[in-house]
């Protein structure tokens, strides 16, 4: 029987040096900023391996899924065909629990101090390791789940946690603290990138992610148990860190958030880590708060789970996006056939309760290109009418990220913007003017020498 090939960070670390998407920085880097602006410098850029970290041994990767493109890659399929893969993820190979694996070379205590977490803003609490995805067990159901979360350095055996309220990992914390027992984790850093996309997936309480992963990576994804837990890992990823977190030990942490502002200070649950386990020569996974890498690993599994509910109230739904200037977070763009006109206010009220962090979601005709922010304002131009496309919800459960939101209530105003073309009015006076073959015209073979440089 042919075996899948292995599909871990190292091999999409080949995939991308194959396709001359990865930059090796042999220089050295230091940890205190330098990293954080060098990957900031570097944001839109290929992926970066940077090789000579300052203080470590280990080299550093980041912008692993820093374009759609390159998310694309990681599921195995074209950006465009990214929603139908996470829509079929559930049906894949189950996850194949193996003896062994790579990450098990090498058990031992762990020191902090010798990862290369790096200081990434000035006003951050401390270095944050923002890959980590953490696995934990309901003490009440024994479900595991897994999910991605930052892990602020307190020392070199301590971590604190940002657990969102509400969120599955929450849940698990909840159930320990009520039975009055501490929580065994396991955190992942360094796996294929569609591990990560499964983690940030938010499932049905209960759903196994490293199962939606198999389903991602298009093939079983091989797992191992922990020696001395009941909690299973990625069998390669580059490391493992064991501990225990205890509900009622709250530290204080703050951090920059993916809209690239400074989160209020909230108190946080802790955890002691007591053990590691990792690959020879492992490589540590940096992705920069609120860069491109961290809002599309958040928001595209976002994407998929809005379209999912969009499409159940209004099935001419085509696609959806989470727009860059919202943070790819706040801000949704809603793109459909319509066949009546109040079909796009249905819209808006499914995507506000499938995603409620959302703040604003327009809904565009089929012929807008949703990812073109001039198309969009072009739709609100000549196609909105205020008085009738408007939506407004006072008062409503959002994003607690948002600055000029009440924070302490979570609460926010919310607004939907019907920027369809009305269906009273024929469609051709909407069409917008064409120039038949125009996209089939080389403009080199017309320019002079001289010219041609200005038109790539």
């Amino acid at each position: 029987m042919k075996r899948e090939p292995v599909k871990d960070l190292r091999s999409f670390l080949l995939q991308l040096e194959e396709r001359g998407e990865l930059i090796r920085i042999q220089k050295k880097v230091s940890l205190k900023y330098e990293l954080a602006g060098l990957e900031k410098r570097l944001e839109g850029a290929p992926a970066v391996l940077f090789e000579n970290i300052d203080g470590s041994s280990m080299a550093v990767v980041s912008g692993l899924c820093g374009s759609r493109e390159r998310v694309g890659l990681a599921l195995n399929t074209s950006f465009e065909s990214i929603h139908e893969r996470y829509a079929q993820a559930h049906l894949g190979a189950k996850p194949q629990l193996t003896k062994d694996g790579p990450v098990l070379e090498k058990i031992g205590n762990v020191k902090l101090s010798d990862l290369p977490i790096p200081l990434h803003f000035e006003k951050d609490a401390g270095p944050y390791i923002t890959s980590s995805i953490i696995f934990a067990r309901n003490p009440k159901s024994n479900y595991q789940n897994g999910s991605v979360h930052r892990l602020c350095v307190l020392d070199n055996k301590r971590l604190v946690v940002r657990a969102v309220e509400g969120r599955h990992l929450d849940n698990c914390i909840q159930t320990a603290k009520n039975t009055g027992t501490e929580l065994d984790v396991a955190i992942a850093i360094g796996v294929h990138p569609a591990i990560l996309m499964a983690a940030a997936y938010q499932a049905p309480l209960g759903t196994d992610e490293m199962q939606i992963a198999s389903g991602l990576m298009g093939g079983p994804l091989s797992i191992v148990k922990c020696p001395g837990s009941n909690l299973v890992v990625p069998s390669h990823a580059e490391m493992v860190l064991l501990g225990t977190l205890d509900p009622e030990q709250l530290e204080e942490e703050y951090m920059t958030e993916m809209l690239a502002t400074y989160d209020y200070k909230r108190l946080q649950p802790v955890i002691t880590v007591r053990k590691i386990l990792q690959r020879k020569h492992p490589i540590y996974h940096d992705i920069l708060p609120a860069s491109r890498e961290h809002r599309f690993i958040m928001s595209v599994p976002v994407e998929s789970k809005i379209l999912a509910g969009v499409r159940n109230t209004v099935p001419s739904v085509e696609d959806v996006r989470l727009t860059e200037g919202g943070c790819n977070w706040l801000v949704a763009v809603i793109k459909m056939k319509k066949k009546y006109d109040g079909e796009p206010k249905n819209a808006i009220l499914s995507a506000l309760t499938a995603h409620p962090s959302l703040k604003i979601v327009y809904v565009v005709d089929h012929d807008i290109d949703i990812s073109d922010p001039n198309a969009i304002e072009f739709a609100l131009a000549t196609r909105f009418q205020a008085d009738d496309g408007l939506v407004v919800i006072q008062g409503a459960k959002g994003s607690s990220l948002d600055p000029s939101s009440n924070q302490a209530k979570r609460t926010t105003s919310k607004i939907g913007i019907d920027a369809t073309a009305t269906l009273s009015i024929p469609w051709d006076r909407f069409e917008t003017a064409k120039i038949p073959g125009v996209d089939q015209i080389i403009l080199k073979n017309y320019l002079p020498k001289e010219a041609k440089g200005l038109f790539q």
